[in-house]
């Protein structure tokens, strides 16, 4: 790794600490924000939404755990505070109407950190853009390209349940085996159900891998972020004075 690229590293994680901590009452309105969203799902009836809430600690963090199944996405499945949302279509003529709820929904966590466990969302949301460009103004595409988007693999072909085993953590059990090429068949012979299942194993482990690695590695408590910024905003301003004024910005701080 070269030094600009550390550098970048270092920024990245510092601001994560800055922008990531929230109250829990923004994490509740866009649940309800989503909600709204795939209530309205109903209009269409060729789009199949399922939410699930889950037991885990909601933490007051901005942070959304995204999941794409399918080769051309078919499913997508994300976990946000306590809740799980998933929406999928079951044939591939309703791709285009798919990829506009995944933009509305990424409008909606714009401002949310997105953690995957793979490449493949990144890639996806890049593309997205161009498949969209027709219906949808080119302004309103632009944030696409400033999302948040975090890869938390070790490596590129690190697997949740080898990064669940480095932890010593139980391997959450998924119907299709961690097996994703069967994926697209699976969906083929209609079993969503199955792949429903297999999406809320995947995220579920990804959540303990983002909270007991990553965060672990990455992140410090909302108190010492802002001791720690309050001591570079002094140092900052130390840097510029003279012998007197230092003493005096001692005994007023």
């Amino acid at each position: 790794m070269n030094e600009l690229t550390a550098k970048s590293e270092q920024m990245l994680r510092l601001q994560m600490n800055l922008d990531i901590f929230c109250t829990k009452d923004i994490i509740l309105d866009i649940i309800d924000e989503l909600d709204d969203l795939f209530q309205e799902l109903k209009n269409y009836p060729d789009i199949y939404y399922h939410k699930k809430t889950i037991v885990h600690n909601l933490e007051p963090m901005k942070f959304v755990i995204m999941d794409l199944e399918g080769y051309f996405p078919k499913l997508c499945g994300l976990l946000i505070g306590n809740t799980i949302f998933q929406f999928y279509i079951k044939e591939e003529r309703y791709q285009y109407e798919f990829y506009k709820v995944i933009f509305e929904v990424l409008k909606r966590v714009k401002e949310f950190y997105i953690f995957t466990f793979s490449n493949w969302e990144s890639y996806f949301i890049s593309v997205l853009k161009n498949e969209l460009k027709s219906a949808i103004p080119l302004k309103e595409l632009c944030f696409l390209e400033h999302l948040s988007l975090i890869n938390i693999q070790n490596s590129y072909y690190e697997s949740l349940t080898a990064g669940l085993f480095s932890l010593g953590e139980e391997v959450v059990s998924d119907p299709v085996l961690r097996i994703s090429d069967n994926i697209d068949l699976l969906f083929d012979m209609g079993y969503s159900t199955l792949i429903i299942k297999h999406n809320t194993s995947c995220l579920k482990s990804t959540l303990k891998l983002l909270k007991r690695r990553f965060f672990q590695l990455n992140l410090i408590s909302p108190q010492s972020t802002y001791t720690h910024m309050e001591n570079l905003y002094k140092y900052s301003l130390i840097i510029h004075l003279n012998d007197t004024q230092r003493i005096l910005f001692d005994l007023i701080t």
